[in-house]
């Protein structure tokens, strides 16, 4: 008797599963679109062209890092890597199309504040020829180590206190007492 129940009306599901179902299909659809757009617009395809630095310290900067010319972004810093010959980083820029930079245009490694990172500035040059795609900087600039400099000012500055105590020191009598009308 029992099978004579199942038999004559399939069974349907309930009408709350199917939603769920629905609703963890359409959410994966959606993240596979994010995954493939992800993977397929590369921020290095922007029009644009890439120019080349080499430095011999680029401390603190980064990829995606900034470029700037007269307080303006022009593009990002897109690849940082070592070259073992020559014992450099290599540093590739994507540089806004629009922006002609002159071939004697210098590249800076400059610190965003004390705290923050690091960006590349661009010195414009005069030279009337314009870079081209894959060109490189001849004049460049390394980045400033903060810590070192600040060791540096810390250094002068006790050297300074100790040239003014020296006088003091030798103006001072050897059996302590004070120099003067009743001293000896």
């Amino acid at each position: 008797m029992a099978a004579e129940l199942t038999v004559g009306r399939p069974r349907r599901a309930p009408t709350g599963y199917v939603m769920e179902v629905l609703a963890g299909a359409g959410t994966m659809l959606v993240l596979l679109g994010l995954f493939v757009f992800a993977y397929t617009v590369d921020p290095r395809t922007q029009a644009g062209y890439r120019l080349i630095g080499r430095f011999t310290s680029v401390d603190g900067l980064a990829e995606n890092s900034a470029v700037w010319l007269a307080g303006v972004k022009i593009g990002s810093v897109t690849d940082i890597r070592y070259d073992p010959d020559t014992r450099e980083a290599v540093l590739t820029f994507q540089i806004d199309r629009k922006v002609g930079l002159p071939t004697d245009s210098a590249a800076s490694i400059v610190s965003a504040s004390l705290l923050g990172g690091k960006y590349v500035l661009i010195s414009p040059g005069g030279s009337e020829e314009m870079f081209k795609d894959g060109d490189s900087f001849e004049y460049v600039q390394n980045s400033v180590i903060i810590e070192n400099l600040l060791e540096r000012i810390v250094s002068i500055a006790e050297q300074k206190a100790a040239e003014r105590n020296a006088p003091a020191e030798k103006n001072k009598p050897a059996d302590g007492q004070p120099a003067g009308a009743l001293g000896k």
